[in-house]
């Protein structure tokens, strides 16, 4: 299984892109910044892979995270704003951005008065979310 990851940065897709997904031979992608145009109308596919999308959109209306997959995926509830998260064959993939040192203290979607709080607050409700996930994966 290779996974890649990339913060798209809201690039507009360009055949250097597509090439660029396609040469690296990746299973997984997990993407940040996206533009929603990356995806097909539905936003379930970008090019030849399955396509999960955050439900939310940061600034200049792209979305937070996304995950491709070449084989099937069962999307998940984002497990937190700037997340996005699928089931590909049994494994919990997750993208997602942590809080940048430059962003402002308890702006949103970030909780603390600096950046070691607020990359701690979400890391830790990404963890109880993979954690309840997993749960209910071993209930199964």
């Amino acid at each position: 299984m290779r996974i890649g990851t990339w913060n798209v940065e809201n690039r507009l897709m360009t055949e250097k892109h597509q090439k660029l997904l396609l040469r690296e031979d990746v299973d997984i992608w997990l993407l940040t910044e996206m533009n929603r145009k990356w995806a097909d109308v539905a936003g379930e596919k970008v090019l030849h892979f399955n396509c999960h999308l955050s439900s939310q959109v940061m600034g200049r209306n792209q979305h937070w995270a996304a995950v491709l997959s070449v084989l099937p995926l069962d999307p998940l509830d984002d497990p937190h704003v700037a997340s996005a998260a699928a089931v590909v064959n049994g494994v919990t993939y997750c993208s997602t951005i942590l809080p940048w040192r430059s962003v402002e203290a308890n702006s949103t979607p970030w909780v603390g008065s600096n950046h070691s709080e607020m990359t701690e607050n979400a890391i830790e409700t990404l963890l109880s979310i993979v954690r309840e996930i997993s749960v209910r994966t071993l209930a199964l």
